[in-house]
């Protein structure tokens, strides 16, 4: 996954979220009408839920219905939709992610980073 590599490039990975601060610190960096991939997936077993970073679940944040379940087997990754939901979604590639370093979030979306 390219938002995978993207984020060890800058020595970080696909962002974590672990409260409601931490979420709302995330949605100030976004833009409204997008949806960005975070580090949430069930890639390796189906609806077994672990952070890319390796971080213990504390806070989750899904949207009405989510994540879909055993019913849909593609929908692995988590995105911060554009309702600041987390919705599941197919990983494949997205051009808008947030990545979590040391020194802070960088977010890419083509058309600028932070």
């Amino acid at each position: 996954m390219e938002a995978e590599w993207k984020c060890r490039e800058w020595g970080g990975t696909l962002t974590s979220i672990h409260s409601k601060e931490e979420q709302v610190v995330v949605n100030d960096m976004l833009k409204d009408d997008e949806s960005y991939l975070i580090g949430l997936n069930d890639q390796n077993t189906e609806c077994d839920w672990k952070w890319q970073d390796e971080s213990r679940i504390k806070w989750t944040n899904w949207d009405l219905g989510k994540p879909s379940g055993s019913n849909d087997q593609n929908k692995d990754c988590t995105v911060v939709a554009a309702n600041k939901k987390w919705q599941d979604v197919s990983c494949d590639d997205f051009n808008k992610y947030v990545c979590k370093r040391k020194a802070g979030l960088v977010v890419e979306d083509n058309d600028f980073t932070y």
